[in-house]
């Protein structure tokens, strides 16, 4: 049924997928923010959309999305799709020049999840490239079920690592630095023909985000851009908003806002930050009230290990109270006396940056790009990006 609806809805709205250029991005992690930075990645060829939430749309939102973007001028779009919605039948009607893997190696059953790649590759019409991220072993093991009409381009982190026969493109890091300034990637690619080398260097901070920078690389030569070229024009892509966004730097602490909450997403925030060399770590962060209550505790040892510093405050403590949460969190500490609290978000925020050198980072975790605060009853305008670039105004005029 959802198969005829989505002929129905292409026929109503002319086909938008084939209107477009339009790059799945699927995976069990990183599909949200992947889609923006290809959208900013691709900006110096053409203007590229970005739908949000494609998995919460119904078979006709997505095609009136489509057809609204490319009415505005959009020549292409990125569109974050689960590996489930990716193999429905309303799905495999889309028209896709490019699908983009992330992780499936976080995905409940990864095996699972690359066969439902497999089976929508299958179908017509099937992508002109699929580009995988060949450290994740659910995505080698999907190699050889691809069609062999289908160009692959993979790419590793991996220095030492050899070519698969089954890629027409392949990338390589060779060498990775993480500075305080970013990240500097040396990369190596093999054509059909071709071998090149270029290096990188992005004012991103992460590890994870090598990974996404050697997707772009890969996108951007499949595209036919030689690789110092596209390294050149990803050298100029920013972060986005919310997700490891960076404030500050040179000759200023550098302020990192993430919306990781969760112990895990806290963990690989903070470590990766760790690996950058920044002076001291400052963290900024509470729970959210729908956190479950064992997990707050936690969260806390988490970021007390991994952080020089501890700042508590309220995240979105809605009906659960920030008080409540504030004590649930201390109570994981090794040495709660050592941690600030001050449940006034703004105001914590003023207190690390005003604490913090030339030299320190601060991760103000939690809220992301969140632009309003739910306190239960109030709920109250708030952003963390705003209150960073306050903070940073006020740190550099008395600094001067």
């Amino acid at each position: 049924m959802s198969h005829h609806l989505a002929t129905l809805a292409d026929r109503f709205f002319g086909w938008p997928s084939r209107q477009l250029e339009v790059f799945g991005i699927s995976g069990s992690l990183g599909k949200t923010t992947l889609s923006h930075l290809v959208s900013r990645a691709l900006e110096s060829e053409l203007t590229c959309g970005v739908i949000d939430g494609a998995d919460g749309l119904d078979v006709l939102a997505v095609r009136q999305r489509l057809n609204a973007l490319h009415a505005r001028g959009a020549r292409a779009v990125a569109m974050a799709l689960s590996p489930g919605r990716l193999a429905r039948s309303d799905a495999a009607s889309l028209r896709l020049s490019h699908l983009m893997l992330t992780h499936l190696d976080a995905d409940a059953s990864p095996a699972a999840a690359a066969q439902g790649i497999a089976c929508r590759l299958a179908t017509s019409p099937s992508p002109d490239w699929v580009v995988v991220n060949l450290d994740d072993p659910a995505q080698r093991d999907l190699l050889e079920a691809l069609p062999a009409a289908i160009c692959v381009a993979g790419y590793t982190l991996l220095s030492g690592a050899s070519r698969p026969a089954r890629c027409d493109l392949w990338l390589a890091a060779e060498h990775v630095d993480a500075t305080p300034r970013g990240l500097r990637v040396r990369v190596r690619s093999l054509g059909e023909a071709t071998a090149q080398a270029a290096e990188l260097e992005v004012a991103l901070i992460g590890e994870f985000n090598v990974a996404n920078m050697l997707a772009l690389l890969a996108l951007k030569c499949s595209r036919g851009l030689p690789l110092e070229r596209a390294a050149r024009e990803l050298a100029l892509v920013r972060g986005v908003p919310g997700r490891m966004e960076c404030f500050g730097g040179e000759g200023a602490p550098m302020i990192v806002v993430d919306s990781a909450s969760t112990p895990m997403e806290l963990e690989r925030a903070l470590s990766s930050l760790r690996r950058h060399g920044f002076r001291r770590l400052m963290t900024v962060f509470g729970c959210d009230g729908r956190m479950p209550v064992a997990e707050r505790p936690v969260a806390g040892r988490v970021v007390e290990r991994l952080s020089d510093q501890v700042i508590l405050t309220d995240d979105n403590p809605r009906d659960a109270g920030g008080e409540r949460i504030v004590a649930d969190i201390l109570s994981g500490l090794t040495w709660p006396d050592k941690a600030i609290v001050e449940r006034q978000r703004g105001l914590a925020i003023r207190i690390a940056v005003a604490r913090a050198g030339v030299g320190d980072a601060i991760l103000v975790a939690g809220k992301g790009g969140e632009k309003v605060q739910d306190m239960g009853e109030l709920k109250v305008h708030f952003s963390d990006r705003a209150q960073v670039v306050e903070a940073l105004r006020e740190w550099r005029e008395g600094h001067h």
